[in-house]
């Protein structure tokens, strides 16, 4: 047992990012959705895989209460927009088929993590360079931020592996104390 917990594999570094922003554009004659009004505040969680490729790194987006797993996605490193692409899997019943967070003239990124802290510092920034598309078919809405930010840090399942075999421990050590002490005074 002391082998398979010290001969953990690598595995994924996944991280959930938050977008918040507010809808201050829509196109001409579209009526969208409630939820996506010019004024209103949207949020939208991102879920990251910082290991794995630019193309594959994002695994999935949450808002409108509703997840969708992302059928394909590609973070785009040009230099003079960056952007952070993503198209779900399977139709959303709010109607929306493209996600697309746009960071204008942003510094270089070398890192999955760079960029998205990238992303994060120029969120803080009153006059960002950030944008989010929300597209309806054809027709979009576009929201500017307030915050992007980590709010979760997925563990790694050998983090689990030692909580588990740590509680164990203590069971067994206090199983073992309480028989001692029944034994001694019987």
């Amino acid at each position: 047992m002391g082998t398979a917990l010290v001969a953990s594999t690598a595995q994924a570094a996944l991280q959930t990012w938050q977008f918040t922003g507010t809808v201050y554009q829509k196109n001409d004659g579209f009526v969208p959705p409630a939820f996506a009004s010019i004024g209103n505040t949207l949020t939208v969680d991102y879920l990251f895989d910082t290991t794995a490729s630019i193309e594959s790194s994002t695994i999935s987006v949450t808002f409108n209460g509703e997840t969708s797993t992302v059928a394909s996605s590609n973070i785009n490193w040009t230099g003079s927009l960056d952007a952070i692409n993503v198209a779900p899997l399977s139709l959303r019943l709010d109607g929306v088929n493209f996600l697309s967070f746009n960071y204008f003239s942003p510094p270089a990124s070398t890192t999955v993590s760079q960029f998205l802290n990238n992303y994060s510092t120029e969120a803080a920034t009153p006059s960002s360079s950030l944008d989010l598309r929300l597209d309806f078919g054809p027709l979009s809405v576009w929201a500017s931020p307030t915050s992007f930010v980590m709010i979760s840090s997925v563990p790694e399942p050998s983090t689990y592996v030692m909580l588990l075999a740590g509680l164990s421990l203590i069971g067994f050590i206090t199983r073992r104390k309480n028989r001692y002490d029944t034994i001694n005074f019987v």
